[in-house]
């Protein structure tokens, strides 16, 4: 083909390109799906590598979207590639990439064979993180579940059920003890300041400094 923007339209795809590491395989076919809701992107190839895997072992999706592109007095769509992956593919695909550079495309037979290999693990590694996961969110799942006893009622996590009173005490419980640090902290300055001002020396403030406590032991009890 010959040099110009109208062959770069119509036959390249990737003038544009995209790459999305994911966690998880499922996330790449939730992502899928989502795009293939846009109303505004048309689908204009796509390739499951993922449940397909090329021979050399590389597994990803690739999906080619029309962008719409506006101009002044028009709008056309130009094609953008989109290729999800997992963490663990696109290390895989990194280090791949590197040996067939390296090696021209023409890599000895026992690398292609252990990058194979590597695949498989890798396809094996997704799959078991994919599972742990699983398990952890059953777990995080039936502590927050919904426990019913004998009468029928229902708590979550035994205290959401919890009144307006009992919850009044709890914030007058918390309030409470940080106004008794506060005067308490208020209580060693001024004994300090009593030790250094005080003309009769330690014992004068001493006496002092327990009068404040028998009136900070007064208010704590009027609290109470």
């Amino acid at each position: 083909f010959t040099a110009g923007v109208a062959n770069a339209r119509n036959h390249l795809q990737d003038i544009a390109g995209l790459r999305i590491i994911c966690y998880f395989v499922e996330d790449i076919y939730n992502l899928t799906a989502a795009l293939k809701k846009q109303s505004d992107l048309v689908i204009i190839k796509e390739k499951d590598y993922i449940r397909n895997a090329k021979p050399n072992g590389y597994r990803s999706y690739h999906i080619v979207l029309g962008i719409p592109v506006y101009f002044l007095d028009t709008m056309e769509y130009f094609p953008v590639e989109v290729q999800l992956r997992t963490m663990a593919m696109d290390f895989w695909a990194s280090l791949e990439h590197k040996i067939a550079y390296k090696f021209e495309g023409n890599a000895p037979e026992n690398l292609l064979k252990e990058l194979k290999a590597c695949a498989d693990m890798v396809d094996m590694l997704d799959a078991k993180m994919f599972s742990l996961n699983e398990a952890i969110m059953k777990i995080s799942e039936d502590e927050k579940a919904v426990f019913t006893d004998a009468s029928g009622s229902t708590t979550m996590d035994g205290i959401l059920c919890m009144t307006q009173t009992s919850k009044t005490d709890l914030w007058f419980g918390h309030y409470y003890w940080l106004l008794a640090a506060c005067v308490l902290a208020i209580l060693c300055i001024y004994a300090a300041i009593l030790m250094r001002k005080s003309k009769s020396g330690k014992k004068s403030a001493t006496i002092n400094f327990i009068r404040s406590i028998n009136r900070y032991e007064f208010l704590i009890h009027q609290l109470e």
